[in-house]
């Protein structure tokens, strides 16, 4: 393994943390930085399941911040994974349901350019390199709790041995 890089083991805890953070903080009222460690969340997610797949490490950073594009270099297989249990997630979910009723597309493509969009945005802000007021929001952070809810089932099915791990099962019950 290449200096500096994370076993997938790795990456999925840091994912884990900051979606439980972006939680937390978005209760708190830290909206911006919360949606920041949302989509952060979603992007280790997806670099986690490319450390799964044994992707290469040169390939992975690559990626950079870029959630679209890790979701494009994906498996067709993995990438059709998520679409299927994506869609099953969202209709479960009260807070997909009702971002339908008021209009907003919850499909996962809509989904991920939103998440993006909202990760840079929402990143920039809470480091205070951009106005709240100059700049239009790029978006509501409606379904991306749904895909990392997606996500993380999906890596935890493909490495059920990591439910036991203590520093992932108890924070299980506490995630969004």
């Amino acid at each position: 393994m290449g200096r500096g890089v994370l076993p997938s083991f790795e990456i999925f805890w840091d994912a884990t943390f900051f979606w439980q953070c972006s939680w937390l903080s978005g209760r708190e009222g830290y909206t911006y930085q919360a949606i920041a460690m949302e989509g952060f969340a979603i992007e280790l997610h997806l670099k986690c399941l490319h450390r799964i797949s044994n992707r290469s490490i040169k390939d992975i950073r690559g990626l950079s911040h870029g959630i679209r594009k890790s979701f494009e270099f994906l498996t067709n297989r993995d990438k059709n994974t998520i679409r299927k249990h994506f869609a099953e997630v969202a209709k479960q979910r009260f807070d997909c349901q009702l971002s339908i009723e008021r209009g907003y597309a919850i499909d996962l493509d809509s989904v991920l350019d939103r998440a993006e969009k909202l990760f840079v945005d929402a990143r920039y802000r809470a480091e205070g390199a951009l106005s709240t007021r100059k700049r239009k929001r790029a978006g509501i952070n409606h379904g991306i709790r749904a895909l990392n809810r997606t996500l993380h089932d999906i890596i935890l099915d493909k490495r059920p041995n990591w439910r036991k791990n203590r520093r992932i099962a108890k924070h299980l019950d506490n995630l969004p």
